[in-house]
C-alpha cells in the first residue's frame, strides 16, 4: 500500500512490451484508468528516469513488498520477449517466473492478455501459462473485465463467500435409543426355514 493523503491506497507495476506501438499506447490508458480509479501506478514511462539502469528498476518493482499487484500485459511479442529471456521483458521474465514458481499461494501476479493466438488461447509466457488472468483482449468484454481487475486490485470480489453459520442445535442432541430398538424390531427376519 501507498500512504498518499493520509490514506493507503494499493500500488500496482504494470511490466509490458513496447512493441507494438498500439499496446504500449494501452498500458499507458490503462495507468491513467487506474491512476484516476485511486490505484497508485508505477509504470517505466512515469518512474524511470534517465540515467537509471532499467533492469535494476524492473527487478526493483517485481520484489518490491510495497508493491500491492504486478500487472503483466501480455501480448505475443512480450511471450516471445519473456520466453527468450530477451530485453527487459526478458529480465522480468526471469525474475516473475522464480516468484511465480517459488510460491504456493500467489496474488501478486496477474497476468492481462491484449490479445489471443490463432488458437484461441492467450498469448502467455511459459510460466504464466497455469496462471489465471483477465482478458483485455475483446473490447466487447473490457469494461466488464477491467471492473473485475479493479475489484482484484481492491481486494473486493464479486462473489464473496457466504459467513459460516452455526451448527445446527439438533446435532447436540442426545439419541434415543428407544427408537433405535423399536427400528430393530421393524426390519423383517432374515429367518430361511
Amino acid at each position: 500500500m501507498e500512504k498518499v493523503n493520509g490514506k493507503d491506497i494499493p500500488k500496482v507495476f504494470i511490466s509490458y512490451s513496447w512493441h507494438p506501438e498500439y499496446d504500449k499506447q494501452k498500458a499507458i490508458r490503462l495507468a491513467e484508468r487506474l491512476t484516476s480509479d485511486g490505484v497508485y501506478v508505477v509504470i517505466d514511462i512515469w518512474s524511470l528516469k534517465e540515467g537509471q539502469d532499467k533492469n535494476a528498476f524492473m527487478e526493483k518493482m517485481v520484489t518490491n513488498p510495497s508493491i500491492d499487484k504486478v500487472l503483466l500485459l501480455c501480448n505475443s511479442d512480450y511471450e516471445r520477449r519473456a520466453n527468450n529471456r530477451n530485453d527487459g521483458v526478458g529480465t522480468e521474465g526471469t525474475i516473475v517466473s522464480a516468484e511465480v514458481y517459488g510460491k504456493t499461494k500467489q496474488t501478486k501476479f496477474i497476468p492481462v492478455f491484449l490479445e489471443k493466438g490463432k488458437d484461441g488461447k492467450p498469448t502467455l509466457p511459459v510460466f504464466l501459462k497455469h496462471v489465471f488472468g483477465i482478458d483485455f483482449s475483446n473490447d466487447d468484454d473490457l469494461e466488464k473485465n477491467y471492473d473485475l481487475l479493479l475489484r482484484t486490485i481492491y481486494d473486493k470480489p464479486l462473489q464473496k463467500r457466504p459467513p459460516i453459520g452455526d451448527m445446527p442445535a439438533r446435532l447436540n442432541d442426545k439419541p434415543s435409543y428407544l427408537a433405535t430398538a423399536g427400528m430393530v424390531d421393524a426390519i423383517p427376519s432374515c429367518d430361511t426355514k
